[in-house]
C-alpha cells in the first residue's frame, strides 16, 4: 500500500464516516444507531466523545493497514479492547496493540459467516419442531423492515 502513516489508509474516509462526521458530532445513520444504543446505557455515555471516536478511527485504520479488511461491526467489538488496554507508559504503541488484539479476536474467536448462517439455520430447524409458536413469531417479525447486505456471502 506504500503508506507513510498506517492510521491514514485508503479507507480512512469510509471509517471516519462510519464513526463520526469530520469536524462535527453529527452522527451518520450507523453512528446514530450506536448513539441510541449507548445512550440507553448511562455508563457508556463518556465514550461518545469526539476524542474517543477519533481514537477509534485511528485503530480501525491501523487494522485496515494490517489486514486490509473493515466491517462496521468492528466498531462494536473494539470498545472492550479500548477499555482494557489503556497504557499510559506506551501511548505511542497503544493504537497498534489494540488493533492487533482486535485482529486476533476477529480471526480466532468469531466463526466464518457461512458457519454463522449454518448455526442459525439449525437453530431455526430445531425451533420449528420444539417451539413452533416462537418459530412462527420469529418468521413473522423477520419480514419487518429487512435489509439485506449484498456483501455478506
Amino acid at each position: 500500500m506504500r503508506l507513510t502513516n498506517p492510521s491514514n489508509t485508503p479507507v480512512t474516509n469510509l471509517i471516519e464516516n462510519a464513526v463520526i462526521e469530520v469536524g462535527s458530532l453529527y452522527f451518520l445513520s450507523f453512528i446514530f444507531i450506536l448513539f441510541q444504543t449507548y445512550s440507553k446505557v448511562h455508563a457508556l455515555h463518556p465514550y461518545l466523545e469526539e476524542h474517543h471516536l477519533r481514537f477509534t478511527i485511528k485503530i480501525l485504520n491501523v487494522l485496515y493497514t494490517y489486514k486490509k479488511d473493515y466491517e462496521p461491526y468492528f466498531i462494536y467489538w473494539l470498545l472492550p479492547f479500548q477499555l482494557s488496554f489503556r497504557d499510559a507508559a506506551n501511548k505511542d504503541e497503544e493504537i497498534y496493540v489494540i488493533a492487533m488484539h482486535l485482529d486476533l479476536f476477529v480471526r480466532h474467536c468469531f466463526p466464518k459467516w457461512s458457519s454463522v448462517f449454518t448455526i442459525a439455520s439449525k437453530i431455526m430447524t430445531d425451533l420449528s419442531t420444539n417451539d413452533p409458536e416462537f418459530y412462527d413469531h420469529l418468521k413473522t417479525i423477520s419480514k419487518i423492515r429487512t435489509k439485506v447486505n449484498p456483501k455478506v456471502n
